[in-house]
């Protein structure tokens, strides 16, 4: 089909059947690009590492052939997103595990930066609410301090008009004794 082997197959026997076990087979498609993706589907299946996903018998494998051919959908599926990724982790287990632990430190920094961005709000309401508490003190102070000031202010003019009456009064009294 691409006019080469799937598999490298130069080197001592030992190398040719490890990358046969091993390794995974290339894509047809990047070899030639005129490989249609449902023959390159066919084709990887038939080259699957694991039993199971392989055609189970060559009646299956006419079969999606003849689909093919007639312009039918293929019974063999695509390996799923989640089938590559999961064969994938498997293979490069060093750097996924440090690109994991890389992803839960930013985890853990972005828990513990919001829980102390949500502290700071905290304490910043309540020292907004203190100063609201302490401003309406210091109104109420200051109201209470008026009100005082306006009653001493009333009974200094009360006092003033007392006076200035028995003032009149006394004078009135003199006048009125000047006269008998």
């Amino acid at each position: 089909l691409t006019g080469r082997f799937p598999y490298a197959v130069v080197g001592n026997m030992r190398d040719v059947l490890d990358n046969i076990l091993r390794a995974e087979p290339g894509r047809p498609s990047t070899i030639r690009r005129r490989i249609n993706d449902e023959i390159e589907t066919i084709v990887l299946k038939c080259l699957s590492k694991e039993p199971e996903r392989r055609y189970q018998i060559a009646g299956e494998l006419a079969q999606d052939i003849r689909h093919y051919l007639q312009g039918e959908p293929i019974e063999a599926k695509r390996d799923s997103t989640w089938y590559v990724l999961r064969k994938n982790l498997r293979r490069y287990k060093a750097p996924v595990a440090v690109a994991a632990g890389f992803v839960l430190m930013l985890a853990a920094g972005l828990v513990i930066s919001l829980a102390l961005w949500q502290g700071s709000a905290r304490e910043k309401d309540r020292a907004v609410r203190a100063e609201q508490t302490a401003l309406e003190q210091q109104r109420l102070a200051q109201h209470r301090l008026f009100d005082g000031l306006i009653e001493a202010a009333d009974s200094r003019v009360k006092s003033k008009e007392c006076a200035e009456a028995r003032r009149s009064y006394c004078e009135a009294w003199d006048l009125a004794r000047q006269i008998e």
